[in-house]
């Protein structure tokens, strides 16, 4: 493995890329690209342009399944992957990425196990999964999430995990169970919902995403509560009232 850095920093001085040095091996996710080294030019780059490494006999990029990136910062998912690994089903990145959507996602419609846990994603934006309808496996747990939008999981039919331990707006865990991934997933919603607003300015819309839903809950509790202690109030003074007027029949 160690002859492949020189030739990639070479690749790498020409333009700007990233290069994925991979150690192949078999794992529990079958034949899998073991990232040794990340090569590139800048943080921003995220087009690979090169997947190094030497397959074992008979393999080939075709035959691997999984890509373990753990360990390795990776800020924004991997672009143009699938040209080098076109058969993913894992992906493990468990360090950096800050944020990741569904464009990245298309490129690996086979997809069944996601995980990244561990990293510094804030927003899950609406339609993240729209072409990864096999996904199993679901994880990120020890995230920073605040926002996720409504619905987003609920087209996966076949998601059994679900993993969102120790986020800002919610904690909790699932396995092996459809049923309670989905109950999981409303409460995901609920404590984390975001909702989209569109305003205009400047002759331009903007598109600006609002993760109110938990205080709009706590808000509506709030003035609930002084709404019953006024109607509380009301049906009060209504008693003392009608006491009075009836005191003033029996009198006349």
């Amino acid at each position: 493995m160690r002859f492949l850095l020189p030739i990639s920093i070479l690749i790498i001085t020409s333009a700007n890329c990233l290069v994925i040095d991979c150690d192949y091996k078999s794992t529990w996710a079958g034949y899998t690209c073991v990232v040794q080294n990340l090569i590139r030019s800048s943080q921003s780059d995220v087009t690979v342009t090169a997947v190094n490494g030497n397959h074992a006999i008979g393999k080939s990029k075709f035959n691997v399944a999984a890509i373990d990136a753990r360990g390795l910062s990776v800020p924004r998912f991997f672009v143009n992957l699938n040209r080098f690994l076109p058969n993913l089903e894992t992906v493990l990145i468990e360090k950096g990425m800050t944020e990741i959507h569904k464009e990245e996602l298309a490129q690996f419609p086979s997809l069944k196990r996601l995980y990244l846990s561990n990293n510094e994603l804030q927003v899950i934006e609406p339609d993240l999964f729209k072409f990864n309808q096999k996904l199993e496996l679901i994880f990120f747990d020890n995230c920073k999430i605040k926002s996720v939008a409504r619905n987003v999981f609920d087209k996966l039919d076949s998601l059994t995990y679900l993993g969102f331990n120790n986020n800002p707006c919610y904690s909790g865990h699932v396995e092996n169970n459809r049923g309670q991934a989905l109950d999981l997933a409303a409460k995901i919603y609920e404590n984390c919902g975001s909702s989209m607003a569109t305003f205009s300015g400047y002759g331009s819309e903007s598109c600006v995403a609002k993760n109110d839903f938990g205080d709009f809950r706590v808000e509506v509790r709030r003035k609930f509560e002084e709404l019953s202690k006024k109607l509380e109030q009301l049906m009060d003074e209504t008693s003392r009232y009608v006491k009075i007027a009836k005191e003033s029949c029996d009198t006349d």
